[in-house]
């Protein structure tokens, strides 16, 4: 690979910024990285800046307790989502049955959609929390 500036010099490194292949003529170096002399330096250090903060973020004990919270609040969220899929059956139910009842096409077709889209629900629910054991996560199921 050749140098983005001197075509005809080997490039030594790639920019952390641009991307722009480097010379040794090119090329300043910005803590671990590399950069475009007097032109990406100050983008480098603050993309490694980021990244450092980014580390240090992740590695608190604040950030491993909101990563609790969110994995109980996603289990919260597939209950309601199962409760809703029950719901919409359940309805679909007696839209069916009031149809059975006094025949119109329409309350029949509004039961019949209800009931599906609610093992639909249900039926995907139960291959997420398949994939997700697959996967070497704990489900919360109720």
């Amino acid at each position: 690979m050749h140098c983005f500036i001197h075509h005809d010099a080997q490039a030594c490194g790639m920019c952390k910024s641009c991307q722009r292949a480097l010379c040794l003529n090119c090329v300043a170096e910005v803590g671990k990285s590399l950069a475009c002399k007097d032109r990406c330096e100050s983008d480098v250090k603050s993309l490694d800046e980021m990244l450092k903060r980014s580390m240090e973020l992740t590695n608190s004990p604040d950030f491993k307790q909101l990563s609790a919270l969110s994995s109980t609040t996603l289990a919260s969220s597939r209950v309601a989502l199962t409760t809703a899929d029950l719901f919409n059956i359940v309805l679909g139910a007696i839209f069916l049955g009031y149809s059975a009842y006094d025949p119109n096409t329409f309350i029949a077709l509004l039961g019949a959609a209800f009931v599906a889209f609610g093992v639909f629900g249900v039926v995907r629910a139960k291959l997420a929390s398949r994939k997700e054991v697959r996967n070497g996560k704990p489900t919360n199921e109720a």
